[in-house]
């Protein structure tokens, strides 16, 4: 579709809903569109920025992975109405770390700036209020500017700014609590279809981290084909030859399968993984979520090497649930945690976490005479990674006092 020439004649409420839907969930329509709102001039930059934040608040996290791109291009936008969709379009994401330091100087120049219109600085005012949970300092800069500008500015401005300044009110005492980050984890996995369809489960549920063990053919036809708008998340996707190099970053494994199998003692519902995920905050960083092959499952061996064991509960045993709709459901189960507090510093005053702990434990158990590998070490390790927030600091007070008189 020529989109340069559809552009040309616009834009009515009823064109712009044709082109959302038109759009759709396409990368590549999206991206076509973004060369658009960044390269060319007005009228066609403004009324294809105008699709984009359209688009993306029609089928969300279509920008996603090209937020970066957008921060980077804003010092040399031309039009105000481009700079108006994009930052309201920006307005809905967490910004990569990288990109941060820019946007927010950006939105500050933007705020104090007469070259700018209202609905600019609105946004503008919002972005640097989304950043105040990871930089707290912002607050009284963000609070001085309202102040400063609301005087003599529009309605419009003081209203934003009055909701704003509440916001930052409420905010006081406040702590942040960070998201664990969750990487979905294909041991094996013999179908590209799969493959691709897990890719865009992962998508449609706000993640993006997806790891594959000795797999097939993940960027052929048939996987991008089921993948369908999720693509990047195919073509980002790490590859590891191993179990254990696959695993060897993450705080914790939690692995998928079947009940029934001993090679744990306690097997936990889909259902409960994101309680106990929820109950290590603050102090849970990567935690891989691992599934086994289409044909078999997970080896023994893995599920004992894991530190938990989940399974999806069904009404009957067969037919079973594949390899795609299992992730689709864990990933649903999941999905609220991409609705909690923004990412932070961690709260613990040690800033150790459960991969510390983990990895203390492991020690002093062998240090103690329980070798790794055997049962009760297993059994131990398997009830230490039910332990909630409150119980890490307290364990790893405990394995020091142990430490110090051994």
């Amino acid at each position: 579709m020529d989109y340069r020439s559809m552009l040309a004649n616009f834009p009515s409420g009823t064109e712009k809903t044709f082109f959302i839907r038109e759009v759709g969930n396409s990368e590549e329509k999206f991206n076509v569109l973004l060369e658009l709102a960044l390269y060319e001039k007005d009228p066609l930059a403004w009324r294809a920025a105008w699709i984009l934040d359209g688009s993306d608040e029609h089928c969300p996290g279509l920008a996603l992975h090209h937020i970066s791109r957008i921060v980077q291009h804003l010092p040399v936008l031309e039009s105000n109405s481009t700079l108006r969709s994009l930052l309201r379009l920006l307005c809905r994401y967490d910004i990569p770390e990288d990109d941060q330091g820019l946007l927010i100087d950006r939105c500050f120049s933007y705020m104090v700036s007469e070259l700018y219109p209202v609905a600019v600085k609105v946004h503008a005012m919002q972005i640097i209020y989304n950043h105040v949970r990871l930089y707290p300092e912002l607050k009284d800069e963000l609070r001085m500017v309202i102040e400063d500008q609301a005087e003599n500015n529009t309605v419009g401005f003081k209203a934003r700014g009055k909701r704003i300044m509440q916001q930052l009110e409420n905010l006081t005492g406040q702590q942040t609590v960070p998201r664990p980050e969750i990487h979905f984890i294909l041991y094996k996995p013999a179908v590209p279809g799969n493959v691709g369809a897990a890719a865009r489960a992962i998508k449609t549920m706000g993640f993006s981290h997806l790891r594959l063990i000795d797999p097939c053919d993940h960027l052929g036809k048939e996987a991008l084909m089921l993948a369908h708008g999720a693509r990047e998340i195919l073509e980002s996707a790490r590859v590891f030859s191993s179990f254990e190099e696959a695993v060897a970053d993450l705080d914790l494994v939690v692995s998928t399968t079947a009940k029934g199998r001993s090679a744990k003692y306690d097997y936990h519902s889909s259902r409960e993984l994101l309680s106990l995920l929820e109950n290590k905050q603050p102090h849970l960083g990567k935690t891989g979520i691992l599934f086994g092959t289409e044909e078999s499952g997970l080896p023994n061996q893995l599920i004992l090497q894991s530190d938990l064991a989940m399974s999806i509960p069904m009404a009957i045993e067969y037919p079973s649930i594949n390899l795609a709709q299992s992730v689709m459901i864990t990933a649903y189960e999941l999905s609220p945690l991409n609705q909690l507090a923004k990412p932070g510093k961690l709260l613990s005053k040690s800033g150790e976490g459960w991969g510390e702990l983990k990895n203390q434990a492991r020690q002093l158990l062998v240090d103690t005479g329980i070798p790794a590998g055997s049962p009760l070490f297993h059994r131990i390790m398997e009830r230490m990674a039910t332990l909630g927030v409150n119980d890490i600091p307290l364990f790893l007070s405990v394995i020091k006092k142990i430490n110090n008189t051994l």
